[in-house]
């Protein structure tokens, strides 16, 4: 992945595909409500999620940077500045 893909995927997900990310990279979007299978089985099909043998959804290196640029977006957004780590 190069440094633009994270920006060109947090344009191109949809409304579902951004919030399924946002729950598998952070517990507090999780909590909200329940994981969209569907918007994970699209989101794997891109690289940035994979189902585990036993179901479990989790994310892809490539998926942790998308959110990343998403996360950063939003608190631009509202005049924040993000406290991401690696």
């Amino acid at each position: 992945m190069t440094l633009d893909e994270p920006t060109q995927y947090t344009t191109t997900l949809d409304d579902a595909e951004r919030f399924a990310l946002q729950q598998l990279c952070s517990t507090a979007y999780l909590s909200v409500s329940s994981l969209d299978e569907q918007a994970c089985v699209r989101l794997a099909r891109r690289g940035l999620a994979y189902q585990e043998e036993f179901g479990y959804w989790g994310v892809t290196a490539a998926g942790m940077g998308v959110f990343e640029a998403i996360e950063r977006e939003r608190l631009a957004a509202i005049g924040r500045a993000p406290r991401l780590s690696r």
